[in-house]
Protein backbone atom coordinates (compact mmCIF):
# COMPACT_ATOMS: atom_id res chain seq x y z
CA UNK A 1 0.00 0.00 0.00
CA UNK A 2 1.42 3.32 -0.84
CA UNK A 3 -0.29 6.27 0.90
CA UNK A 4 -0.92 10.16 -0.34
CA UNK A 5 -0.24 12.99 1.64
CA UNK A 6 0.05 16.57 1.35
CA UNK A 7 2.43 16.45 4.06
CA UNK A 8 5.91 17.95 3.49
CA UNK A 9 7.53 16.78 7.02
CA UNK A 10 10.03 14.44 7.59
CA UNK A 11 8.00 13.08 10.76
CA UNK A 12 4.92 12.44 8.31
CA UNK A 13 7.44 10.51 5.87
CA UNK A 14 8.96 8.38 8.79
CA UNK A 15 5.42 7.88 10.61
CA UNK A 16 3.93 6.56 7.08
CA UNK A 17 6.54 4.00 6.41
CA UNK A 18 6.77 2.89 10.29
CA UNK A 19 3.06 2.33 10.38
CA UNK A 20 3.77 -0.38 6.99
CA UNK A 21 3.08 1.66 3.84
CA UNK A 22 5.65 0.39 1.51
CA UNK A 23 6.04 3.76 0.14
CA UNK A 24 4.37 7.51 -0.31
CA UNK A 25 3.75 10.08 -2.94
CA UNK A 26 3.27 13.99 -1.93
CA UNK A 27 -0.11 15.83 -3.23
CA UNK A 28 -0.22 16.51 -6.04
CA UNK A 29 1.04 13.36 -7.53
CA UNK A 30 2.48 13.88 -10.75
CA UNK A 31 2.03 11.01 -13.06
CA UNK A 32 5.89 10.37 -13.60
CA UNK A 33 6.62 10.28 -10.20
CA UNK A 34 2.84 7.93 -9.61
CA UNK A 35 4.94 5.68 -12.30
CA UNK A 36 8.08 5.20 -10.26
CA UNK A 37 6.67 4.44 -7.19
CA UNK A 38 4.32 1.72 -8.30
CA UNK A 39 7.59 0.86 -10.32
CA UNK A 40 9.50 0.02 -7.49
CA UNK A 41 7.30 -2.36 -6.00
CA UNK A 42 6.01 -4.34 -8.93
CA UNK A 43 9.59 -4.90 -9.91
CA UNK A 44 11.80 -4.29 -7.05
CA UNK A 45 13.60 -1.81 -9.54
CA UNK A 46 12.82 1.53 -9.64
CA UNK A 47 11.62 2.67 -13.64
CA UNK A 48 15.02 4.22 -14.26
CA UNK A 49 17.17 1.57 -13.34
CA UNK A 50 15.04 -1.58 -15.42
CA UNK A 51 16.87 -2.86 -18.15
CA UNK A 52 14.54 -4.39 -21.40
CA UNK A 53 13.33 -7.51 -20.38
CA UNK A 54 14.89 -8.97 -23.82
CA UNK A 55 17.09 -5.89 -25.35
CA UNK A 56 17.82 -7.95 -28.47
CA UNK A 57 15.54 -8.89 -30.75
CA UNK A 58 17.07 -12.23 -31.97
CA UNK A 59 16.68 -13.56 -28.31
CA UNK A 60 12.98 -12.12 -28.41
CA UNK A 61 12.38 -14.26 -31.72
CA UNK A 62 13.73 -17.31 -29.60
CA UNK A 63 11.39 -16.70 -26.68
CA UNK A 64 8.80 -16.81 -29.09
CA UNK A 65 9.46 -20.04 -30.55
CA UNK A 66 10.53 -21.64 -28.42
CA UNK A 67 7.58 -20.47 -25.72
CA UNK A 68 4.77 -21.18 -28.48
CA UNK A 69 3.85 -24.13 -28.12
CA UNK A 70 2.82 -24.01 -24.07
CA UNK A 71 1.28 -20.16 -25.22
CA UNK A 72 -1.04 -22.36 -27.94
CA UNK A 73 -2.07 -25.32 -25.01
CA UNK A 74 -2.55 -22.11 -22.32
CA UNK A 75 -5.06 -20.67 -24.65
CA UNK A 76 -6.98 -23.86 -25.86
CA UNK A 77 -7.39 -24.73 -21.98
CA UNK A 78 -6.55 -21.71 -19.58
CA UNK A 79 -6.44 -24.57 -16.78
CA UNK A 80 -4.32 -24.30 -13.64
CA UNK A 81 -2.11 -26.55 -14.66
CA UNK A 82 -1.76 -25.07 -18.19
CA UNK A 83 -1.05 -21.90 -16.42
CA UNK A 84 1.80 -23.64 -14.25
CA UNK A 85 3.33 -25.09 -17.50
CA UNK A 86 3.49 -21.80 -18.39
CA UNK A 87 5.24 -20.48 -15.96
CA UNK A 88 7.97 -23.25 -15.93
CA UNK A 89 8.06 -23.29 -19.25
CA UNK A 90 8.97 -19.36 -19.01
CA UNK A 91 11.38 -19.82 -15.90
CA UNK A 92 13.52 -22.37 -18.38
CA UNK A 93 13.76 -20.76 -21.01
CA UNK A 94 15.11 -17.37 -19.28
CA UNK A 95 17.53 -20.09 -17.83
CA UNK A 96 18.84 -20.70 -21.04
CA UNK A 97 18.58 -16.90 -22.40
CA UNK A 98 20.23 -16.02 -19.34
CA UNK A 99 17.59 -13.54 -18.65
CA UNK A 100 17.11 -12.92 -14.89
CA UNK A 101 13.79 -10.79 -15.74
CA UNK A 102 12.13 -12.82 -17.54
CA UNK A 103 12.95 -15.61 -14.96
CA UNK A 104 11.49 -13.34 -12.01
CA UNK A 105 8.43 -13.02 -13.93
CA UNK A 106 8.07 -16.87 -14.73
CA UNK A 107 8.91 -17.10 -10.91
CA UNK A 108 6.29 -14.73 -9.85
CA UNK A 109 3.70 -15.90 -11.73
CA UNK A 110 4.12 -19.49 -10.54
CA UNK A 111 3.73 -18.01 -6.75
CA UNK A 112 0.86 -15.82 -7.88
CA UNK A 113 -0.99 -18.88 -9.44
CA UNK A 114 -0.23 -21.05 -6.04
CA UNK A 115 -1.53 -17.90 -4.13
CA UNK A 116 -4.60 -17.90 -6.18
CA UNK A 117 -4.01 -13.79 -6.62
CA UNK A 118 -5.58 -13.72 -10.15
CA UNK A 119 -5.11 -10.27 -10.44
CA UNK A 120 -1.74 -10.69 -10.39
CA UNK A 121 -1.65 -13.85 -12.45
CA UNK A 122 -3.84 -12.31 -15.13
CA UNK A 123 -1.03 -9.16 -14.83
CA UNK A 124 1.97 -11.58 -15.59
CA UNK A 125 0.35 -13.19 -18.54
CA UNK A 126 -0.57 -10.21 -19.89
CA UNK A 127 3.39 -9.51 -19.86
CA UNK A 128 4.29 -12.83 -21.43
CA UNK A 129 1.65 -12.25 -24.60
CA UNK A 130 3.25 -8.81 -24.65
CA UNK A 131 6.82 -10.35 -25.17
CA UNK A 132 5.33 -12.90 -27.64
CA UNK A 133 3.30 -9.64 -29.21
CA UNK A 134 6.55 -7.75 -29.51
CA UNK A 135 4.82 -5.25 -27.25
Amino acid sequence: IIACTASAFSQVENHILQVGFKGYLRKPVLKKDLVEELSKHLTDTPLSNRKKIIPEKKIQERFKQEIMPTWKNFKATKIKNSKINLAKKVVEIAKKLDNKHLEKIGTNLTEAIYDFDVAKTNMLINRIEALINND
